[in-house]
């Protein structure tokens, strides 16, 4: 990937700056917004889109950033459920390390399609909740382990292999299965994302070689993203606490499926 001076590193921030607002809002890393951007406005350089590993090893590592800031809030919000988080953990982590493995043997251009495939379809969910004007629960079901289980495993086999946080299944999975509040949702979300994006992170940039690129190629984009996500990520955490659900979610759905319509061009 060229370096392209100043121009570079405002676009990128800004990039990081979306990210990290979709972050803090929706317990979901940022990578759904900054994936897209970063493969909309740095490009492809093969025919075989190998960038978009690179653009994954970055993202994930900007994940770490964006929601380590936003756990502090939710925590203080007291909206982070500790013993789901503990159950969890293992389940997801272990998901995330199979996902990335699989990913380093698939060609980038068949991860932008997943992609804009995963960000379309979180589109739909939120639509349908918009429309159905669904009441946010004020208090967690009684969801099984099994349950839980098989939302953690989801997660973190998509996240692992697309290099998005996992909470674009988790919040879902967590508040349509589980039955717990969106917030609730959004919290142990956020708070299982800042473990295993750093696993996701870690594996991923080692491994670049085997797709032709190089760690630094990756960390030049964290330090361009990474500032301003983490900015970003702080403001939507303490957003998502006053702005009304229905706002969040129509902000949301409306950014995410541009961004999935133009991945998938």
């Amino acid at each position: 990937m060229p370096d392209y001076g100043l121009q570079f590193w405002i676009v990128t921030g800004l990039i990081g700056l979306c990210g990290g607002l979709a972050g803090g809002l929706a317990g979901i890393g940022g990578s759904l917004v900054m994936l897209p951007g970063l493969a909309l406005f740095l490009g492809y350089h093969d025919a075989t889109h190998s960038e978009q590993h690179v653009y994954q090893a970055a993202a994930s590592a900007v994940n770490v950033l964006v929601t380590l800031p936003s756990v502090m809030q939710h925590q203080r919000a007291g909206v982070v459920k500790r013993e789901w988080v503990k159950m969890l953990m293992p389940i997801v982590a272990a998901s995330v390390i199979a996902g990335v493995l699989l990913s380093n043997v698939i060609e980038g251009t068949h991860l932008k399609r997943i992609l804009a495939g995963a960000i379309a379809a979180y589109c739909v969910w939120n639509f349908i909740r918009v429309v159905r004007k669904s009441p946010e629960r004020e208090h967690a079901g009684n969801a099984r382990k099994g349950v839980l289980s098989l939302i953690g495993v989801g997660a973190g086999m998509f996240s692992g292999l697309l290099g998005i946080g996992g909470g674009v299944l988790l919040v879902p999975g967590l508040e349509v299965l589980a039955k717990v509040p969106l917030r609730v949702a959004v919290g142990v979300s956020s708070s299982i994302i800042v473990v295993t994006a750093a696993i996701a992170a870690a594996i991923k940039g080692a491994t670049l070689g085997s797709q032709g690129h190089t760690f630094a190629e990756a960390f030049r984009l964290v330090v361009a993203l990474g500032p301003l996500a983490m900015l970003g990520g702080l403001i939507g955490a303490k957003l998502v606490h006053t702005l009304p659900l229905r706002v969040v979610r129509i902000v949301l759905t409306t950014i995410l499926f541009g961004a999935a319509i133009r991945m998938a061009m």
